[in-house]
């Protein structure tokens, strides 16, 4: 007897990865049918308002928000949650004691069968409490600045405590820290490499050479142009296509 066939939607806002997963389930996985993608929340809204999926594989960080962002725009859940993440224990353990599922990015075939094992034991509607204490603690980790970060430096590797960075600037192959103590420090790693980092622990890029730090920004300024003045009074270009986004990420801190 056949298994049930089981619609999913796929909410990443990475490209290869939503590819990885689709691969993975198409091959491995035959009762598993993927109704729709979508890379955003706005976008995921949209679709499981068309979709009927039976359970969803929800990306944690999107571009426009975060996983939970989204389902706080929806009316109800009638489908099953497998979160996606590629950030650490703190969140993980609220999974686990909230008894969702998650997946760690890079995804692996290993945790994705032991997902879809799981997906007959808990029922469809997710249950509201649940969800609520594990966004909590996700924001209340996202906001955790007292991480360090490992930054290469010519003659060896240097801790920064996360809270310390106001800034990250892009010079070509290379970024340039800004401390809150004024120092500067030059790595040899993109802006691309340390925003995927950086985006978990409150920073945005507000503009292609500019990484910044959502809780140290003073102001947002609109005269002859789009400009975000930082608390060391630092006034940097902003993206006007990063200005939506940015308002959004500003009212989800509740700064």
């Amino acid at each position: 007897m056949s298994a049930k066939i089981i619609d999913a939607v796929i909410i990443d806002d990475e490209q290869p990865a939503r590819a990885v997963l689709k691969t993975l389930l198409s091959e491995h996985f035959n009762h598993i049918r993927v109704i729709g993608e979508a890379n955003s929340v706005e976008q995921g809204v949209q679709i499981l308002k068309k979709c009927n999926p039976t359970v969803v594989f929800l990306d944690i960080n999107l571009s426009d928000g975060s996983g939970f962002n989204l389902l706080e725009k929806l009316d109800k859940i009638p489908f099953q949650i497998i979160f996606v993440t590629a950030y650490n224990s703190y969140a993980i353990n609220a999974f686990k004691v909230n008894a969702l599922d998650y997946i760690l990015k890079p995804i692996g075939l290993t945790e994705l069968e032991r997902a879809v094992e799981r997906l007959d034991l808990y029922p469809a509607t997710v249950n509201e409490k649940n969800l609520t204490e594990i966004a909590d603690n996700w924001r209340h980790q996202k906001n955790d600045q007292s991480s360090k970060l490992a930054i290469r430096e010519f003659d060896g590797v240097r801790y920064l405590q996360i809270g310390d960075i106001i800034r990250c600037r892009s010079h070509n192959n290379y970024t340039e820290f800004h401390l809150v103590s004024g120092e500067r420090i030059m790595t040899s790693k993109t802006l691309k490499e340390y925003a995927k980092i950086l985006e978990s622990y409150s920073f945005f890029r507000i503009y292609q050479s500019h990484l910044v730090n959502l809780l140290m920004i003073k102001k947002i300024l609109n005269y002859e142009g789009l400009f975000v003045e930082m608390d060391n009074g630092d006034v940097l270009e902003l993206s006007r296509n990063k200005k939506k986004v940015l308002f959004e990420k500003m009212e989800a801190l509740q700064v």
